[in-house]
């Protein structure tokens, strides 16, 4: 090229657009699996690592927990938190509270661990950050969020995990007619459909655990006992059915899991609380087609005096409990169950500095020595399900599961990403060769 100098300032010029387009690229990068080790800072952080990590420290067991950890922010948002729209009035109280949180996940020691009411990937990382700080240890986190469409609050269900997911965090904007086929919510209004505003599903590959596990993590409508909350409620719990079915019919283990703002009447709580909805009903039984339930909820293995994991106050400061975080979990992967306990380590009162809610932990064995591969799983939709072409949230980061006749896969990003990354390899190494040309 030397010889040719026309050529030569032929080809820098097309290595210039190159590069500009690399750039480009790399933004998009973001959208799909990020290789182990990259920090991604700022509202979202949903995408799995190339090559997932397992920092357990016991390698036998996995723990996995669901905790509600009461508005998670620290930055004042649209919902006016830290301020008057929460529990905490300023960004004094609201750290206070972040470091309340740390240390009961201190305790809990969670191998896995669903947070709810969570701001952003942001205060993820300050957890994260704050939970090593206070160990003086790396305790093995990494955070992972895809944002929701809750105008009302802005708050989204996260994951903290010592095992990287396999899949990205991904939501659907898929909606179920309400009133749901079979609702007891005895609604007599018109009728509608809803979505799930604060959820997500990925597949995490446990060592030790034969067959990948799809989990779906949601924070349902509020209000146990209103009868409108409880037909969208119901509406929610079908679309979380959907998916859970189709992991089931994909020979994945399933983990349905979260604030479900609702009571079980197959494991009552310490009050005895009865549901008016079939919300854990449904999400019990994800193969409406066949008989029995295919999951089952871990509380059944908690003495059922110490089935509550929230309180609430309704006058001054009189606490009144309830169990309305869940985790229910498939009968095969169910056997594996050594422990379950909702940890009451801090009194519910007011003015302190703790969560509303109390962390519910599942301890399951791990030793299976081998492993089946399995492929992505193709997500359809059940009767009575509105699937959408478009996430709510309409953001590149997140995309929904499609409604074509072939589904879509949760492992749909790979291949970019090691195209993006050869192509960078590729314009780097003729961008030297011209350079000493």
């Amino acid at each position: 090229l030397s010889c040719w100098p026309g050529v030569k300032a032929m080809v820098m010029r097309v290595l210039e657009v190159g590069w500009v387009f690399v750039a480009v690229s790399l933004l998009l990068i973001s959208s799909s699996p990020s290789p182990a080790g990259v920090v991604v800072r700022g509202a979202e952080c949903p995408a799995a690592p190339l090559q997932p990590q397992d920092r357990r420290t016991n390698t036998n067991i996995l723990r996995i927990g669901t905790y509600n950890v009461e508005w998670l922010f620290l930055q004042p948002s649209y919902s006016n938190c830290p301020g008057s729209g929460c529990t905490w009035k300023n960004y004094t109280e609201a750290l206070k509270h972040l470091h309340e949180v740390a240390s009961e996940i201190i305790r809990i020691d969670a191998d896995i661990l669903v947070l709810e009411e969570v701001r952003e990937c942001e205060v993820l990382h300050e957890l994260v950050s704050v939970i090593n700080n206070m160990t003086g240890r790396d305790f093995g986190y990494k955070p992972y969020l895809v944002r929701g469409t809750d105008t009302a609050t802005g708050q989204n269900v996260a994951l903290i995990t010592r095992i990287d997911p396999s899949s990205n965090l991904l939501r659907t904007a898929a909606r179920a007619s309400t009133p749901v086929p079979g609702s007891t919510c005895k609604y007599t209004g018109p009728a509608g459909d809803t979505a799930v505003s604060k959820h997500f599903f990925t597949t995490i590959k446990v060592p030790g655990i034969t067959k990948p596990i799809l989990i779906v993590a949601a924070h349902l409508i509020a209000f146990p006992d209103r009868v409108d909350r409880c037909v969208q409620r119901e509406g929610q719990a079908r679309v979380m059915q959907s998916l859970l079915l189709d992991g089931l019919r994909s020979n994945y283990h399933v983990i349905a899991t979260g604030d479900f703002n609702d009571y079980d009447s197959t494991a009552l709580d310490s009050k005895n609380n009865m549901p008016i909805s079939s919300v854990l009903s449904i999400l019990r039984d994800a193969n409406p087609s066949t008989e029995g339930d295919e999951l089952s909820n871990a509380a059944i293995k908690i003495n059922q005096a110490g089935r509550y994991s929230c309180w609430y106050t309704q006058t001054q400061c009189n606490p009144l409990y309830s169990m309305i975080d869940h985790m229910l979990i498939d009968n095969d992967l169910s056997k594996r169950i050594t422990g379950a306990m909702i940890y009451h380590n801090y009194p519910a009162y007011c003015g302190g500095y703790e969560a509303d809610h109390w962390p519910v932990v599942v301890t399951l064995s791990s030793t299976q020595t081998e492993s089946i591969e399995l492929p992505p799983i193709q997500f359809t939709y059940l009767d009575g399900i509105i699937p959408s072409v478009e996430n709510e949230d309409k953001t590149p980061t997140s995309p929904s599961p499609s409604s074509s006749s072939s589904g879509r896969s949760l492992h749909n990003h790979h291949d970019m990403s090691a195209a993006l990354v050869m192509m960078m390899m590729v314009a780097c190494a003729v961008s030297t060769f011209l350079v000493f040309c």
